[in-house]
């Protein structure tokens, strides 16, 4: 198995058949060799990635002081690998079949295969689950990074790690994950100030004030005034946020070779076309959710459709669903019958999906991976729909402060007192969409002489 191919296709290891590798030889003087666990699911992984980019460049400024070179390698469970494939963040990533974990025999041969990779200078659990800490305690690292008993989500995970980080359980997602990259780099004699000497040259988006603000706000909400450090680690958080579509990619050419007919896919999912007719405004609506409570009803999209074409002369709605084909093609009727023009896209692969996402121009849907994913690459605008109340805490979803299921969106709307998003109205979304996304964001300037918008 070769494991030096730079951003490679995820590999795929086969716990009945796995060949063991030998330790890698560096090439360089020295090598800062990262392993980096975080196992599933897909929500999860992509704020984990969100992180990637900012974390790798402040790491390859050591190393350059120190004449060596980084190599970061993400384990994570086969089902997800999809999202981080050919991120240019991501040297090698190991697409683990978990799932067939069944037996002492494909355990051991699992365990077999991860010490034999060789040495990491240091390996992170951004997960916290006790299936986690065994994947990274298999691996040879001289320092192994986790959270906490109490931080951890399974205590009992952080036995395995030899530096623990303390952060409370219900901290903002991002905030926790940032922690525990904070802590690498500290391990390895690094820190955050390196990336104020960066410009925006690493495929990311350059962060507006009003987002700089949120996510700062956000980071001193989690991280008391008082602790070391915590004003110039909120910048560092802010501007690693900023640099998030850098620990993401898409393979091109995988996605040419998934396509078997161009001819027949609508022009969005066709990656031979290299730019789409610009004078067209692409809305995304994300119709599932892994639960009832983050779904938004039919009807209120089908009015918010009609009040955004209103405004925009020029929009075109595509409607993505996972499994429940009746109610998106129950949508589709509906944009069709108020004579709007409405594209219903087949189940997609994370290659697809991506591609997908960034040729959208705004994406509306609940609290899922698709607008977290979305949010990461930075190429369309995310409204999130969430409906748990903002004054509860605890552990379950549903009972997590809004401002910490907030990720770094600056926007986001909660109407209800309880979780679900059927009380957000779709005139509330439209007023968001025009103020926060035409107007702030300066939408209207971009598209002025191409759409017709009124507002």
């Amino acid at each position: 198995m070769d494991t030096k191919v730079k951003n490679p296709t995820p590999q795929q290891h086969d716990t009945e058949n796995l060949k063991y590798p030998t330790p890698i030889a560096n090439t360089h003087k020295k090598c800062i060799r990262v392993g980096i666990v975080r196992l599933s699911s897909f929500g999860d992984v992509v704020v984990s990635a969100s992180l990637l980019a900012g974390f790798r460049a402040a790491l390859t400024q050591l190393a350059v002081k120190l004449d060596s070179s980084v190599r970061i390698e993400w384990f994570i469970d086969e089902r997800f690998s999809g999202i981080l494939a050919d991120s240019p963040a991501i040297d090698v990533l190991h697409a683990l079949p978990m799932r067939t974990l069944k037996t002492p025999k494909s355990a051991r041969t699992m365990w077999q295969f991860l010490r034999g990779l060789g040495e990491f200078d240091i390996v992170l659990d951004l997960q916290g689950l006790i299936k986690s800490a065994l994947v990274g305690k298999a691996l040879r690292g001289k320092q192994f990074v986790g959270f906490s008993f109490l931080s951890a989500r399974e205590g009992l995970a952080s036995l395995a790690y030899s530096k623990r980080v303390q952060i409370p359980y219900d901290s903002n997602i991002l905030v926790r994950n940032f922690a525990i990259y904070t802590r690498a780099l500290e391990l390895c004699g690094a820190d955050w100030h390196v990336l104020e000497a960066l410009d925006s040259s690493l495929d990311s988006r350059t962060l507006e004030s009003r987002e700089t603000a949120k996510l700062e706000a956000i980071f001193r909400q989690e991280i008391p005034a008082h602790s070391k450090d915590s004003g110039s680690l909120a910048e560092g958080f802010a501007r690693c946020v900023g640099l998030r579509a850098g620990g993401f990619g898409v393979d091109m050419k995988l996605a040419r070779a998934l396509v078997s007919t161009p001819e027949s896919l609508d022009p969005v999912l066709d990656p031979s076309i290299d730019s789409l007719d610009s004078s067209v405004y692409r809305v995304l609506f994300v119709l599932e959710a892994s639960i009832a409570q983050k779904t938004y009803p039919l009807q209120h999209f089908a009015m918010l459709a009609t009040l955004m074409q209103r405004t925009c002369g020029a929009c075109e709605f595509y409607l993505i669903y996972h499994s429940a084909k009746e109610r998106a093609l129950e949508l589709r009727a509906m944009l069709h019958a108020s004579c709007l023009h409405a594209h219903l896209l087949p189940p997609l692969d994370f290659t697809m999906l991506k591609l997908l996402l960034k040729r959208m121009d705004c994406v509306i849907g609940g609290d899922t991976g698709v607008t977290h994913l979305a949010w990461a690459l930075g190429s369309a605008r995310v409204i999130t729909l969430l409906g748990n109340a903002a004054t509860t805490s605890g552990k379950n979803m549903s009972q997590t402060k809004l401002s910490r299921v907030l990720l770094g969106n600056p926007i986001a709307l909660n109407q209800s007192g309880s979780f679900e998003i059927a009380s957000i109205t779709p005139q509330t979304i439209h007023e968001i969409w025009k103020t926060e996304v035409l107007e702030q964001e300066s939408m209207c300037d971009k598209f002025y002489n191409k759409h017709h918008f009124n507002v």
